[in-house]
């Protein structure tokens, strides 16, 4: 497998998996507005419920590509501070 296929396939997972949350998302909303109906409850706040199902489609990818951006740099460098140690070792008692 190429490099290229391998992000095909895991685009299409997460887009997969997108979608399913973003499914269930609205059929939970719905719910909750359904039941809003039938028992009046105060304290439920629809706008922000609407704000999140308006914005999470934009945050959770930048989230998502932003930490494997993250934990890629940081494993690059606690690879390379490893590599300096073991190469020149600061407190060496061998002589």
């Amino acid at each position: 497998m190429t490099i290229v296929s391998l992000t095909i396939i895991l685009s299409t997972v997460i887009l997969n998996f997108f979608f399913v949350f973003l499914l269930s998302l609205i059929y939970h909303l719905t719910q909750i507005i359904y039941f809003y109906h039938l028992t009046e409850m105060k304290g439920i706040r629809l706008y922000m419920i609407l704000q999140w199902v308006l914005f999470l489609p934009i945050i959770l990818p930048l989230c998502v590509v932003f930490g494997a951006l993250r934990g890629a740099f940081q494993m690059v460098e606690r690879v390379m501070d490893q590599f300096w140690t073991d190469i020149w070792p600061e407190n060496s008692t061998a002589s």
